[in-house]
C-alpha cells in the first residue's frame, strides 16, 4: 500500500495536532455538564470550535508548505546533479538537520565535480599519449597528466618488471602527505608501477582509486606501444638499409650487363642478346621499385612539387613506350589548369598505367583530363576485357599477378603509383564498370591531382 505524500502527512498532522486538544476539551465539557449546550458559555464555546477549526484549515496548508519547501528545493537540486549540473548547490541556513543536509549534498557535489574534472584531464592525457614521441618523452608526458588530473604534488613512473629498487610503501598518517601507487600492466605482463604523492587535505577514496588505475592500464599500453614502435622503426631502418645496399650492389653490374649486352646487339642479329637487354632492364626496374616501395613505407620520399600541363606529359610517356601501331586519344576538358605535383613522379605513374593498358587491352587507349574544384581528374581506359569484380581489391596489392602465367611484370607497377599519387596529395583508383564510360569493357583507371589554374598575364 503507498504511503500518503509527505505534503498531505504534514498537513494532517498540523490539523490534529490544532484541533484535537479542543474537540477533547468540548466532549469533556459535554460530559460533565450535559445542559451547557442551551447556555451563553455553550454557544460561545461551539462558535470558538468552528472559528478554530475554519483558522486551522485555512493556516495549515500554508504552514505545511513553509515546512515542506526546503525539502522540495533539496528534490530540485538532487534533479539538476542528477541531470549532471555538478554546479548545483543547496544553502546552509542553519545548524540543523536540513542545514547539515545541505552540507552533506555539497560537499557530495564538490567531490563529483573533481572527479568528473580528473576524468577530463585523464580521458585528455590518455588520448594524447603518442608511441611515435617515444617512452621518456611519453613517461614525461604521464607524469604530469598525473599530477594535473588528480592534484598529486609528485608523480614517478618507474617502468621494469623489477620493483625492488623501489621505496617500500607507507602508511598513511592523518594530517600529512600520502602515497598512492598503481602497477602499469598489460594482461599479465607487468610494464612499470606508477607512484605518486598526494596531499593530505585530499580525500582518496574507491572511485579515485579506480580511475587512476585505468590511467595506470592506459599508460601502460602505450609504454608497449611506444616499446614495440620503436622496434618496428628498429626493424624498418634495418629493411631500408639492406634495400639500399641491394639495390646499390645489383644495380652497379646491371648496368654494365645493359651497357655491354645493348652494344652486342647492336653488332648481331643474335636474338638472345636482346632477352638479355630486356631482362635487365626488367630486373633493373624491379629493383628501383622495391627501394621506391621501402621509401614510400619509410615516410621519407618527398616530392618535388612543380606546376606542369598533364596532356604533353601523357602523349611523351606514351611515345616512349614504343607502342605506334596503338592510337592514344586525349581528351583535355581541364584547359586552363595544370597540375601541381612531382613531375617524374607523374610521369612514372602514367608510364604504369599505360604499360598496363598497352599490355592487358586491346584497340585504341584513350585518356579524359578534367577539373573539378582545386584538382585534375585524369582516367586512362582500355579496350580489353577488363579485370573481374573478386579481383578488383588485388590490382594494388604488392606482387598481385593477376594473371598466373604472365612472365612480364613485376607486380608492384600499380602499388607504387598509388604510393607515389597519395603522397602528392591525390588518389588513384579502380573505376566501377560503366562508372568512367557506361558500356566500356575494359579496365579504367583515375587519379588525382592538386591543380592550379594558369593565372592570366
Amino acid at each position: 500500500m503507498r504511503r500518503l505524500p509527505l505534503a498531505l502527512r504534514l498537513l494532517l498532522a498540523i490539523g490534529a495536532a490544532a484541533l484535537l486538544p479542543l474537540a477533547l476539551l468540548v466532549v469533556l465539557l459535554v460530559i460533565l455538564e450535559p445542559g451547557l449546550g442551551g447556555t451563553r458559555f455553550g454557544a460561545a464555546l461551539l462558535a470558538t470550535v468552528a472559528v478554530a477549526v475554519v483558522a486551522t484549515v485555512l493556516a495549515v496548508p500554508p504552514v505545511a508548505r513553509w515546512l515542506v519547501g526546503p525539502l522540495h528545493q533539496v528534490t530540485q537540486t538532487l534533479d539538476r546533479l542528477h541531470a549532471g549540473d555538478l554546479s548545483a548547490r543547496l544553502p546552509v541556513e542553519a545548524d540543523d538537520e536540513l542545514g547539515r543536509l545541505a552540507t552533506s549534498h555539497n560537499r557530495l557535489a564538490d567531490t563529483l565535480a573533481a572527479r568528473n574534472a580528473s576524468l577530463a584531464l585523464v580521458s585528455q592525457a590518455v588520448a594524447s599519449f603518442s608511441p611515435h614521441d617515444g617512452i621518456k618523452p611519453l613517461v614525461r608526458a604521464a607524469e604530469e597528466a598525473a599530477v594535473s588530473a588528480f592534484g598529486f604534488t609528485r608523480a614517478l613512473v618507474f617502468l621494469g618488471p623489477d620493483e625492488a629498487y623501489l621505496p617500500p610503501e607507507t602508511e598513511r598518517v592523518p594530517g600529512e602527505a600520502y602515497e598512492v601507487r598503481t602497477a602499469l600492466e598489460v594482461g599479465q605482463d607487468h610494464v612499470g608501477i606508477l607512484v605518486a604523492t598526494q596531499v593530505p587535505t585530499r580525500d582518496w577514496g574507491a572511485a579515485d582509486a579506480d580511475l587512476f588505475r585505468i590511467f595506470g592500464l592506459q599508460l601502460a599500453a602505450a609504454v608497449r606501444n611506444a616499446e614495440l614502435f620503436a622496434t618496428a622503426a628498429e626493424l624498418a631502418e634495418l629493411k631500408n638499409e639492406f634495400l639500399r645496399g641491394v639495390s646499390h650492389n645489383l644495380q652497379t653490374p646491371l648496368t654494365s650487363i645493359r651497357a655491354f649486352a645493348g652494344q652486342l646487339a647492336d653488332e648481331s642479329d643474335d636474338r638472345r642478346l636482346g632477352i638479355i637487354v630486356e631482362q635487365s632492364d626488367r630486373l633493373s626496374r624491379l629493383v628501383s621499385q622495391l627501394l621506391t616501395v621501402s621509401r614510400l613505407e619509410a615516410g621519407t620520399l618527398r616530392p618535388q612539387i612543380d606546376v606542369f600541363a598533364l596532356a604533353p606529359l601523357i602523349q611523351r610517356a606514351y611515345e616512349s613506350l614504343g607502342h605506334g601501331e596503338r592510337p592514344l586519344s586525349v581528351s583535355d576538358d581541364a584547359r586552363g589548369w595544370l597540375a601541381a605535383a612531382d613531375r617524374d613522379w607523374v610521369e612514372q605513374v602514367v608510364w604504369a598505367l599505360l604499360d598496363n593498358a598497352l599490355r592487358y587491352g586491346e584497340g585504341p587507349v584513350e585518356v579524359h583530363i578534367a577539373q573539378a574544384d582545386d584538382e585534375l581528374s585524369t582516367t586512362i581506359r582500355d579496350q580489353g576485357p577488363g579485370i573481374q569484380p573478386q579481383d578488383r581489391e588485388r590490382v594494388f596489392e604488392r606482387f598481385a599477378r593477376l594473371d598466373p602465367q604472365a612472365s612480364e611484370g613485376t607486380g608492384l607497377g600499380l602499388p607504387v603509383a598509388r604510393g607515389l599519387i597519395e603522397t602528392m596529395g591525390g588518389r588513384l583508383w579502380l573505376a566501377d564498370p560503366g562508372e568512367a564510360s557506361p558500356g566500356h569493357p575494359g579496365a579504367s583507371f583515375v587519379f588525382t591531382l592538386p591543380a592550379e589554374p594558369i593565372e592570366e598575364p
